[in-house]
């Protein structure tokens, strides 16, 4: 290996020389021809021997920074399909299950249409009478029986048989002395002491009323009053009409000489017993003047 090198070194120096040599300016090498002659420049383009040192490799030099990243390629194409591969034979059957738990009953079915009836066959004929039978002994005689009793008279049984009840009419309250008045401002129903009664309902049936009031009246125009009837029976209570009662018109001058009737039929009492009932009077207006007095007329009730 050193030997290669020393070669390869000498003939780089040749060929250096040689490239000297051919380089040389002419003026000057005519002179140099002219003093020494042919010989000299002979001698001076003669082949050197070089024996030099033999030099040493160099050192790599330091590595470059690699270059950007080029161009992705173009896609590549989708591979073929492979061969499919050939269909395996079916393997053996596996060992049977156990059997299964039993499942819930069914619903059950609808009963079917009942089916047409048949057609009534053709009567047979009539067989041959049998013979007589032997005649059976003589039944002994009854005892005669007792004569009824004689029934009641037509209208006394009419009177039995209908047992019916009804309510019976009854005064329930008749006011004709003394006198109700009220001066102050009147909110609400306030009861008249005076008319109050009982009632006895034996059949709850709808019940008919009367109420007759007269000898009452008013110092202003054109006042409303209410009336109406508080029923109570233990803790059960009752308004007739309704809770509002029956409404009319009083009017200042000559109301003393008018008079009012209400009759209502109501379902309210529906409970067997006495009923105790009371009268309760309403003004439309806080501040009229109402009285009534015995002088001019009077209150009552009757119901049936």
């Amino acid at each position: 290996m050193r030997m290669a090198a020393t070669l390869s070194y000498c003939e780089l120096m040749l060929f250096l020389v040689a490239m000297t040599c051919s380089r040389l300016p002419t003026s000057s090498l005519g002179q140099e021809t002219n003093s020494t002659g042919n010989g000299k420049d002979i001698s001076r383009c003669k082949s050197v021997t070089c024996c030099g040192i033999p030099g040493t490799p160099g050192r790599n030099g330091i590595p470059g920074h690699p270059g950007p990243q080029g161009l992705n390629g173009p896609p590549g194409r989708n591979g073929l399909n492979g061969i499919p591969g050939s269909k395996g034979e079916k393997g053996e059957s596996g060992l049977m299950g156990r059997r299964g738990r039993k499942g819930a009953p069914g619903e059950p079915g609808i009963n079917g249409t009942d089916g047409i009836p048949g057609w009534r066959g053709k009567e047979g004929p009539r067989g041959m009478r049998g013979p007589m039978g032997p005649q059976g002994p003589t039944g002994e005689k009854g005892d005669s029986g007792s004569p009824g009793e004689p029934g009641p008279p037509g209208s006394e049984r009419i009177l039995k048989v209908c047992t019916c009840e009804r309510n019976v009419p009854t005064q329930v309250f008749y006011v004709n002395s003394g006198h109700w008045i009220s001066e102050k401002a009147m909110t609400g129903f306030q009861d008249v002491s005076s008319a109050y009664g009982e009632f006895q309902v034996k059949v709850v049936v709808p019940v008919t009323y009367v109420l007759h009031i007269g000898g009452d009246w008013v110092n202003d125009d054109s006042v409303t009053l209410f009336y109406r009837l508080r029923c109570a029976h233990r803790r059960r209570m009752a308004y007739l009409p309704n809770e509002t009662g029956h409404k009319i018109y009083k009017f200042k001058e000559e109301n003393r000489l008018e008079s009012e009737t209400f009759t209502h039929v109501t379902t309210a009492l529906s409970h067997h017993g006495k009923w105790r009932c009371l009268l309760q009077i309403s003004k439309g207006m806080d501040r009229a003047f109402y009285r009534w007095d015995s002088q001019y007329g009077e209150i009552s009730l009757t119901m049936w």
